[in-house]
């Protein structure tokens, strides 16, 4: 499995220069090397993401979150295909791949000097359910050396037919007949998440061990929201711990699926109780 590490700054100075290893190797020097990034709701990829950025420089970040398709959009797929669920952020479908690769397209095509010519990176705002104007999307105008896609689908490999998923019990219920399920596996296994997929030269996998780690680590992450709305300086809807635990339900299947194959990824991050961190670097024939 190679060298474990147990301290975040040792992890990022280690991925970072196998990352630079590996880039250096590539033979489309003139090309961005793309870094994706995968792993449960609340893992890391996010802090891992920004800490990568700053040490490898030159580089884009942008989150699959960033891709998602608006409410209103959404609430007519459901209603096309009779799917409740598919009104809800989340599962492949709910994003906008085709976005994406063209974003990362016309990243390798700009110029290595700042000229007229621009990508706008996507940003969408939670908040309101719906991507930012046009015109409050970062701006970036040189090609950059490295390019990093974050977000806990990243990467999925291809779902073979008749997997059988892990169900948390909110799932059966709300999913009783599989429809939904089969909507974004057949999404996930899509030319579109597919070919996104198919841009990541390096993959960094975040496993949890144990996987139901994952509700502690959100929830977290949603107590100092819960802590602002209560005292008046920010608006909006924390989370119960009811209402996470059934949101992340829906991750469970195709987060599971994901952790099992960990081992394709070229680095895998563990987090254990406690949060320690654990790096390995994946040999690959």
């Amino acid at each position: 499995m190679g060298i474990t590490y147990k301290i975040s700054a040792v992890i990022c100075t280690a991925l970072t220069e196998d990352i630079r290893s590996r880039a250096a190797q590539d033979r489309r020097l003139a090309l961005p090397f793309v870094v994706g990034i995968t792993g449960p709701p609340g893992s890391g990829k996010t802090t891992i993401a920004t800490a990568l950025q700053q040490d490898l420089g030159n580089s884009v970040v942008f989150s699959l979150d960033d891709l998602y398709v608006e409410k209103e959009t959404r609430e007519k797929l459901a209603a096309t295909h009779n799917i409740p669920l598919l009104t809800l952020r989340g599962e492949p479908g709910s994003h906008d791949a085709e976005l994406g690769l063209k974003v990362i397209t016309e990243l390798g095509q700009l110029p290595e000097t700042p000229g007229d010519r621009f990508v706008a990176i996507p940003r969408f705002d939670k908040a309101t359910d719906a991507r930012l104007p046009i015109d409050q999307w970062p701006k970036v105008y040189v090609r950059p050396r490295f390019i990093i896609l974050e977000g806990w689908c990243v990467g999925a490999p291809i779902i073979p037919p008749q997997q059988s998923f892990r169900l948390p019990p909110s799932v059966v219920e709300r999913d009783p007949d599989g429809k939904w399920r089969a909507f974004w596996i057949q999404q996930s296994n899509g030319a579109a998440y597919q070919a996104l997929y198919r841009t990541i030269d390096y993959r960094i996998a975040y496993k949890v061990d144990p996987l139901d780690l994952m509700y502690q680590h959100r929830e977290d992450q949603e107590l100092p929201v819960r802590d602002a709305i209560a005292a008046g300086t920010r608006q909006g809807h924390a989370k119960s711990t009811e209402e996470l635990h059934t949101f992340l339900d829906l991750f469970m299947p195709l987060t599971d699926f994901c952790q099992t194959h960990s081992d394709k990824a070229d680095a895998t991050i563990t987090l254990t109780p406690g949060r320690n961190y654990a790096l390995s670097f994946n040999t690959k024939d």
